[in-house]
């Protein structure tokens, strides 16, 4: 049995670079983490446990603290995944405030959840996390969320085997197309031991996903699992990471967001791991730049910015100067290649 304790105290957190699977800039946290059934997810951590909190902290509302907030850095995560906003709706309100303030937004819901009962805005998104794994129900929320004009795109944690969610990650990414989603993105997700033995339980007769459950180094196969999200969305002409709608695109948070997705894919790959870092080192250097760098790149070359190495300059330079994105669509090929 689960028991919800109120709190008076809404979680905000703030970032000082763009890292995945959201890319958020601010978060905004009306409920305790983790949540679920069988399994807890955190989202914000990217951890899943088996041993599920039987309470839940709620915030009693989230309207003081974000009217009070003068200044939130955009994008804007409201974090309100599983049942728990079916009964509280603190992410709709959350969403409900932001939205009239005009803050790019994106609202976090899954399978277990519900779809925000709000007119849909051009400042705000709905992030529906394809968890758990149930194509019927997920099936009838993708096609609640087109339905209602909303902007929206799947998120797939990369808890499963490929060989086990293959067929239905085939049907998911099918229906996300056909109901307009903006991406199929996928996300790893660090399973404790109790979290693996429900997993397990879950697999039942297939020896093989059984066994992998307990392999000491999990990572290869949540990296095959995110590559197979990443190839069946470019198959079907969706984004392959999560997007804001409205976000500026040529602003310094959009570079750094180009470099972490660079960087963080080159890392999943083991490909040129010095590079990787590089990069995301340097996402961290221009999301906290003063002067926006697409002015700085108008005006002069970007190597006058200290501690922006070569590669960072010439693939932002190309970018901004003319919308030439070869080096990171190398980097997303590469992802996408699945066994290449």
């Amino acid at each position: 049995m689960i028991t919800y304790q109120k709190v008076s105290q809404l979680r905000l957190e703030r970032a000082t670079w763009p890292q995945a699977p959201f890319w958020q800039a601010t978060t905004v946290a009306p409920y305790g983490a983790p949540r679920g059934h069988d399994i807890a997810v955190n989202y914000l951590t990217l951890t899943a446990t088996g041993k599920a909190k039987r309470e839940i902290t709620v915030t009693r509302s989230v309207a003081g603290r974000l009217e009070r907030e003068q200044r939130l850095d955009e994008p804007v995560l409201v974090e309100s995944a599983d049942a728990t906003e079916t009964v509280f709706r603190r992410g709709e309100e959350a969403l409900r405030i932001l939205q009239s303030r005009s803050i790019r937004t994106m609202q976090l819901i899954s399978t277990a959840g519900r779809l925000p009962a709000i007119e849909p805005a051009t400042t705000s998104s709905v992030v529906i996390s394809c968890w758990p794994l149930l194509v019927g129900d997920l099936s009838r929320l993708f096609r609640r969320a087109s339905v209602a004009g909303f902007q929206w795109g799947a998120l797939v944690p990369a808890i499963l085997p490929p060989e086990v969610a293959e067929e239905s990650l085939r049907e998911i990414a099918d229906l996300a197309a056909e109901n307009g989603a903006l991406f199929l993105a996928s996300a790893p997700l660090d399973l404790d031991i109790s979290a693996r033995h429900t997993l397990a339980a879950m697999l039942g007769g297939d020896t093989g996903a059984w066994q992998s459950m307990f392999d000491t180094d999990r990572d290869d196969e949540s990296v095959d699992t995110e590559r197979l999200v990443a190839k069946l969305a470019h198959e079907r002409s969706i984004g392959d990471r999560v997007t804001t709608p409205g976000l500026t695109p040529y602003g310094n948070w959009s570079a750094a967001i180009r470099l972490s997705v660079a960087g963080a894919r080159l890392l999943r790959l083991k490909r040129d791991v010095e590079l990787g870092w590089t990069l995301l080192r340097s996402a961290k250097l221009v999301a906290q730049l003063h002067k926006p760098i697409d002015r700085i790149a108008a005006a002069a070359s970007l190597s006058i910015i200290q501690s922006l190495d070569p590669t960072s300059v010439a693939a932002l330079e190309a970018w901004l100067r003319r919308d030439d994105t070869s080096f990171f669509d190398e980097i997303d090929e590469d992802w996408r290649s699945v066994g290449g």
